[in-house]
């Protein structure tokens, strides 16, 4: 098994980390450990409930990964790698499983026929919706390997499709016997997919995305020997996290993208200059991001467990939520419902597997702490945080599927979402009223209302049950989409598809710098000159309206500066300033005032 392997190349353990001691913020400031942390203090001092069998069967071995999250209704589910040890096929395979509070349900054997499944990651939007990617191939050392993915609904799945095929020489092995490694899955709320993961045995990280149907290969943000990479995902940006080996020592990097198509790693931070290993990055309910490391401790051989928040414009200093003397952890990782409450997980090998948790409820850490429940020789798991503030941990140990979880899971009917529209087809620049009275909560009552046109990336703000929204970005089908949120949290989604449609703006726009002279002025300025679309022979122009903005600038700056009749084609612009650049654009009018974009670029 790989955690077996894996023992034969870690440190040796000085000693299991001690109860007690003192929680260090940073290395000069000091803050006792707290007794009651959570809801009364049962999770924070260690009383979670009983370990929960989520999956054991004869020849089934759970040795490796898994992945858990909570669904916005309340219930758990935990994605792993089933590997069936007959000695005959060892077909590897990943199973989603659900638990409700009373009983465990298999739900797909997501990766079907495969033969060589593994390195599951998992991930659950608001809407419910379930994704999930692992790797393959047809052995864990083939050259070729696959990310594959597939989503559910909660009714239906969809097909596998292959994200990504990497062609990769040369032999793993020891205790890392696959060629894909720490592959992480993130989904923004539009239902984007954002993947990193690390090849072996090359150690390097690479990073792509899928908006739509469309996928991207994003590159990474640095070369050389980059491992450990997670990734984080919210509607405006991408975060990644990764390992970087620089000269001799190793730094923890963090680098940031606008969330669109294409766009480049424009933001990098060192958050750890030496001795940082296996990071681990989360965005919380208000998009913020949190990350968990491992830092060499000073003048010592063993590590120590920090995390840190996005602030402003940069990360906070770091916080130590481990003791200062802890063993060597693999990888940690975190359950964030806002930047004061948040629940770290790592693991450390003492004679076996030794389990911590630390918790942080309503700003303060509770200290760390041995989960003693968990079993010894467990390993690989992982951990979430419900917005209600329940925790979740799955892991294998004794060759089954275990789940452990804070307290009682708090089941709920999330509301159901409806709306209309006074009209479904409209032109560019055109209201649409929008109206989710109709939306209702069988168990509780709705608080929010939250309206999104997911195409244009606008949402509403000060959002009710009524909105309008005008149609000034993107054209084509148009997706609308509602969010109601009840008293305990949940989230009903329901969406339209407008059919937006848009003349065309005038071709071959070209501005000259001329002294341009009337009977009444004589003025430098801008000459602008452009073609009818053959693309609008299907609509009866009237005239064209010329359009300006400081170059560089957003497409909303966009200033009428004159209209002009159908049959011109040129308008002198004499309000122009010395040292200002300008982008004009020219848009088409119909006969019933309808208007082309300022300028068609397409969805």
């Amino acid at each position: 098994m790989k955690n077996m392997k894996q023992q034969k190349f870690i440190w040796a353990v000085i000693a299991l980390v001690a109860l007690g001691g003192a929680l260090r913020a940073d290395k000069s400031e000091r803050e006792p450990i707290r007794e009651n942390a959570l809801s009364g203090g049962a999770a924070a001092t260690g009383a979670w409930l009983a370990p929960v069998t989520i999956a054991s069967e004869p020849l089934h071995v759970y040795d490796e990964k898994s992945t858990v999250r909570f669904h916005p209704s309340g219930k758990v589910y935990v994605a792993f790698k089933d590997n069936i040890d007959d000695g005959k096929t060892n077909k590897r395979s990943i199973k989603l499983y659900s638990y409700d509070g009373e009983r465990s349900v298999m739900i797909k054997n997501v990766s079907e026929d495969s033969l060589m499944a593994y390195e599951p990651d998992m991930a659950i939007t608001p809407s419910g919706m379930i994704h999930i990617v692992w790797a393959e191939g047809l052995t864990g050392n083939a050259n070729t390997q696959y990310v594959k993915y597939r989503n559910f609904d909660g009714n239906t799945w969809s097909p596998i499709i292959v994200l990504r095929t990497f062609f990769i020489e040369g032999t793993t092995g020891g205790w890392n016997p696959e060629k894909i490694d720490d592959l992480r899955l993130a989904v923004d709320d539009d239902e984007n997919l954002f993947v990193t993961c690390m090849l072996w045995p090359i150690a390097r990280g690479v990073s792509f995305s899928r908006y739509g149907e469309t996928i991207y290969n994003d590159g990474f943000p640095m070369g050389g020997r980059s491992k450990h990479p997670s990734i984080a995902a919210d509607n405006d940006y991408i975060h990644l996290v990764w390992q970087q080996l620089e000269g001799a020592d190793y730094t923890v990097r963090y680098a940031r993208r606008e969330n669109k198509p294409q766009s480049s790693w424009n933001f990098t931070y060192k958050i750890v200059i030496s001795g940082g290993h296996r990071p681990f990055v989360k965005v919380d309910k208000n998009d913020v991001p949190h990350v968990v490391y491992m830092k060499d401790a000073p003048n010592s051989t063993k590590r120590e467990l920090h995390h840190r928040v996005w602030k402003g414009s940069a990360f906070a200093g770091s916080q130590m939520t481990s003791d200062d003397n802890p063993s060597l952890y693999h990888t940690p990782v975190l359950g964030a419902v806002d930047a004061d409450n948040v629940l770290t997980h790592s693991q450390t090998w003492s004679g076996g597997v030794t389990n911590f948790i630390n918790w942080r409820e309503s700003g303060k850490w509770g200290g760390l702490k041995v989960l003693n429940n968990i079993e010894v020789g467990s390993s690989f798991s992982d951990c979430d945080m419900h917005t209600n503030g329940i925790g979740a941990i799955s892991y294998s140990a004794g060759g089954s599927m275990k789940l452990l979880v804070s307290a009682k899971l708090q089941i709920n009917s999330v509301p159901v979402a409806k709306f209309t529209v006074d009209k479904d087809s409209v032109y560019w620049g055109e209201t649409i009223k929008l109206n989710g009275a109709e939306s209702y909560d069988t168990d509780g009552s709705i608080v929010r209302f939250e309206w999104r046109s997911v195409t244009d990336g606008v949402t509403l703000a000060n959002a009710t049950a009524t909105a309008e929204y005008t149609f000034l970005k993107k054209w084509n089908n148009v997706k609308i989409r509602l969010t109601v949120i009840d008293d305990k949290g949940g989230r009903g989604i329901a969406e339209k598809i407008i059919n937006v449609k848009a003349l065309y703006s005038a071709i071959d726009v070209v501005a000259t710098p001329k002294l341009i002279t009337t009977l009444v002025y004589s003025r430098n300025g801008n000459v602008v000159t452009w073609k009818g679309n053959p693309m609008n022979s299907v609509y009866k122009i009237i005239s064209y309206r010329v359009y300006r903005k400081i170059a560089g600038s957003d497409d909303s700056t966009y200033e009428l500066k004159g209209t002009v009749s159908a049959d011109k084609y040129a308008y002198a612009d004499v309000t122009v300033e010395a040292g200002k650049s300008y982008v004009y654009a020219v848009a088409a009018v119909d006969e019933e005032g309808h208007q082309s974009p300022y300028v068609n670029t397409g969805i």
